[in-house]
């Protein structure tokens, strides 16, 4: 596959330079998640994510003009909260797991 990419890259030079400018904000983007995901959470994160993704929806109603339905809005909010509630409850479990970890670790030394 590195060899057909190459092999594009050199017969177009628009695409490549598409490609190379996708592979520099896919690692930015990336890289500002994971730092999201170290200083703030994995809730926090998925929260930025939620709302990140929220508005490209709202983006492409205001781009791209459609006739718009109060269903958008119900769907959005319910996949949305969704996800929210699926993070949040993820990362209680995670505390919970560290908090049992810390007490049995705790226990032993006594």
């Amino acid at each position: 596959q590195t060899v057909t990419l190459v092999r594009f890259a050199s017969t177009n030079l628009t695409g490549a330079i598409f490609l190379v400018l996708y592979t520099i904000v896919a690692y930015l983007a990336i890289s500002c998640h994971m730092r999201v995901v170290k200083h703030y959470g994995s809730v926090i994160a998925v929260l930025v994510g939620n709302v990140r993704k929220a508005g490209t929806i709202i983006l492409s109603f205001l781009l791209f003009p459609k006739p718009f339905s109060m269903l958008y809005v119900y769907g959005s909010v319910l996949v949305l909260g969704g996800l929210s509630a699926v993070a949040y409850v993820k990362d209680l479990k995670r505390k919970a797991k560290a908090m049992l970890a810390e007490q049995h670790h705790l226990e032993g030394q006594e």
